[in-house]
């Protein structure tokens, strides 16, 4: 009970000091942005770790400013060493209901240089702190069937 009241255990959703988090999991998150689970928070490596693309050359972004647009994206990438400078044409801006979702997708040339991209993950984009995952061709597709962009 204890563990609960100060933010710590039970390892779901949660509000830290102070009680019941949410949807009635106990515990919360103990100073991490996200869904606490056995170390990393949900979304990417440990604070000072860059996390690897894994082999893809695709990767998603999550928490866009919904007013952003390919350029932007493009932009926002111009500053990763070791890359080919990205075109519109490599991006994709998931649309839900006609209007802008917050999530991307961006296809890079190769593996090595989607690792190299993972460096901007969590980093701010205007006011927007910026997800980045790994993600493949059925990812993308899914969204592709939708219509989503």
């Amino acid at each position: 009970m204890q563990e609960m009241m100060d933010g710590g255990g039970g390892g779901g959703y949660g509000m830290g000091h102070g009680g019941m988090g949410m949807q009635g999991y106990e515990g919360g998150f103990s100073g991490g942005m996200g869904y606490q689970g056995g170390g990393a928070a949900y979304g990417g490596a440990p604070p000072g770790v860059t996390p690897d693309a894994g082999g893809t050359t695709i990767l998603k972004l999550r928490g866009l400013p919904f007013a952003c647009q390919d350029e932007d994206i493009v932009r926002w990438f111009d500053d990763v060493q070791g890359i080919t400078p990205l075109t519109n044409d490599s991006v994709f801006i998931v649309q839900e209901g006609g209007r802008p979702s917050g999530i991307a997708f961006v296809e890079l040339a190769t593996p090595q240089e989607a690792s190299a991209c993972m460096v901007k993950n969590r980093q701010m984009m205007g006011s927007r702190y910026i997800e980045i995952f790994p993600a493949n061709r059925g990812d993308l597709e899914k969204y592709r069937a939708r219509g989503a962009y």
